[in-house]
């Protein structure tokens, strides 16, 4: 029951039926944002693409794409053990660049 409710809440929050300044005021949003780069660090040969940086349960929605099933994976983990890959840092750079 706990798990419908929570996948409930999920697809409420991610369809973007709750604004994003409603989420930032409720403490409810990671520092990492959609679209962006991240890598565990304690590993840095696996890099995710966020899909929702809402935080449900203290885990944000993740991708990646898993070479032994040759599909694209949905995961949750909590922030704290994230951070940026070098691969967004770069794309960072050239943006801060291309704006000068």
């Amino acid at each position: 029951m706990k798990s419908k409710k929570i996948n409930g809440f999920y697809n409420f929050v991610t369809s973007l039926k709750i604004t994003k300044a409603v989420l930032k005021l409720l403490g409810m949003r990671s520092k990492f944002r959609n679209g962006e780069y991240v890598q565990l660090k304690c590993d840095n040969s696996k890099k995710f693409i966020v899909t929702s940086d809402a935080l449900i349960d203290g885990k944000i929605g993740l991708e990646y794409f898993n070479a032994d099933k040759n599909d694209i994976v949905k995961v949750n983990i909590a922030p704290s053990y994230l951070e940026y890959s070098i691969e967004e840092m770069l794309r960072r750079a050239n943006e801060l660049n291309n704006k000068n």
